[in-house]
This record gives C-alpha cells, structure tokens and sequence, in this order.
C-alpha cells in the first residue's frame, strides 16, 4: 500500500469538502480536532450501536451485543434521547424484530482500498455484506431521532460501498440501508416503529457516474493543496466546531487559538483496525 497519503480519499473527507473546504484544511490538512471533552450524543449514540450491531453479525450473543454497546458508549457525551437506557432497550428491540435474518452474512466490518485512477485511492468501511434471494448488497447502519431524512438513492455514500462491494464480492447489486429509529422510551412506539430497511440498486452507468465525482472532487482539493488555499463556505458556520479558527484573522492569534482548543488527530481510513 502506497505511503503517500495524499493519494487517498473517502467519504468523510469528501463530505467535508463539499461543505466547506476551509473546514477540509482544518481537518484533514492541519489534522485538527477539538479538545472538549464530551462530543456529539448522536455520533456517540451511533458508534455504540454499530459496534453492538457488529458483535451481533460477527455471531456473539445477545448478552455480549449488550455488554459491548454500554463498553463503547461515551458517558459524557449523552442526552435524554441516546443514552444507556434507550440503546440497551433499542437492541433488544432490534433482536425482536430482525431474530430470524432474512440474509445470509458474508462480510463483516470490511475495510477496503481500491484504485479509481493511478492516483486516487478510495477508502471504505462496508458495515455488512449479505446474500439475500440469491443477490450480493452491502449494508449500511443508521441510527436517526426522525423518520424520512435519509435518501438512499441518489447518494454517493452508498454509491461507493456498492461501487467496493462490486471490487470485493464481484456482483454485489447495491445496498440495503438498515435504519434505527432512536425515541425515548416515553414514546410508546410500536417495534415496528423503531426500524426500517430498503434496498438500492445501482446501475453500471450511476456507479460510473460516482468515480466521475470523485476523481473530480478530488482534483479539486488537490488544486486547494497546491495553491494552499481553500475557500471559505458560510452556509453552516453555526454548528462548525472550527468557527472560532475562522472567525480569528491575525495568523498568531489563529495558532494561539489551536493550542487552546485543539489537539492533533489524523483521519486515516486506509489503516485498518490495530494498524500503526
């Protein structure tokens, strides 16, 4: 695997691109993470539920699904909707309504590296891959507050996993998006509420499309790196934890700000799990 990490690219860094690409520089240029201690209760809330959702797959018990979720939840970064409670109750919920799978499991939490042109390398991390009535689809986990957010087609997230499902399994159809509906357990929702499935399939000509879009967003940040300079996008500063490094003009105010409130953490999706 190449050592030039400027050849590589994923999703994460693609979104961050596309909403602003002065937030790509402080994160994935400057490698910037905020030092605050909590963090988002949903991305938290999620990261539990997939690693407990992973256990499942991987054929632990339920008992240990239970045991790793309450392990990997962040206790300070929680809030009445996505706590221990909520999770614990949700699992075995979950268990309830999917105990007899309809699919056969194939892959778990793979992480994959494939080339879409001799200097793009893309990443990916394909929660599942499953047979179901006789066809290969990549999984993707969701956990949401709020029905009828997600729009499974298009979307280049599960463009790509189709697209590396293909590279590794050789004939995966698309993607199956199974989703988590997470309510406080005041709520009363049935247990059908809570969950939901719906299979996308791409088309040669929309997979296609997908590396276009890549290899052209791509050549856009490779631009920002050369002329070392990456715009400024305004439409989400409110919710952006780099705001203040924005919002700071003066280049040594800017460092003092960094040293304050930052720490390095670099995003590198082309190691896998125990990687140095």
């Amino acid at each position: 695997m190449s050592t030039n990490q400027n050849l590589y690219i994923d999703n994460t860094m693609l979104q961050a691109f596309a909403v602003c690409p002065r937030k790509y520089y402080w994160r994935h240029v400057r490698n910037l993470t905020p030092t605050t201690t909590g963090g988002s209760p949903a991305l938290n809330f999620g990261r539990a539920i997939h690693k407990a959702l992973e256990e499942r797959y991987l054929g632990k018990d339920l008992e240990s699904q239970l045991r790793t979720f309450k392990d990997t939840l962040d206790p300070s970064a929680m809030d009445t909707n996505r706590n221990y409670e909520t999770g614990l109750l949700l699992l075995l919920d979950y268990d309830k309504k999917w105990g007899k799978e309809q699919w056969e499991v194939i892959g778990v939490e793979e992480s994959l590296t494939f080339e879409l042109a001799k200097d793009v390398l893309f990443c990916a991390r394909i929660d599942l891959r499953v047979k179901m009535m006789g066809s290969v689809y990549v999984v993707e986990h969701k956990t949401s507050g709020r029905a009828g957010w997600f729009t499974p087609r298009p979307n280049h997230q599960l463009s790509g996993y189709s697209y590396g499902g293909r590279i590794v399994g050789g004939d995966a159809q698309g993607a199956i998006v199974n989703i988590l509906y997470v309510y406080a357990p005041s709520s009363k929702k049935s247990i059908n509420d809570k969950f939901h499935r719906s299979i996308t399939h791409r088309e040669e000509l929309e997979l296609s499309e997908w590396r276009q879009w890549v290899l052209y967003q791509k050549s856009l940040i490779d631009r920002c790196i050369e002329a070392q300079w990456f715009p400024m996008h305004t439409n989400d500063c409110y919710r952006c934890v780099y705001k203040d490094l924005c919002n700071t003009t003066n280049p040594e105010f800017v460092e003092e700000v960094v040293t304050n409130s930052y720490q390095i953490e670099i995003w590198a999706p082309w190691k896998v799990d125990g990687e140095e």
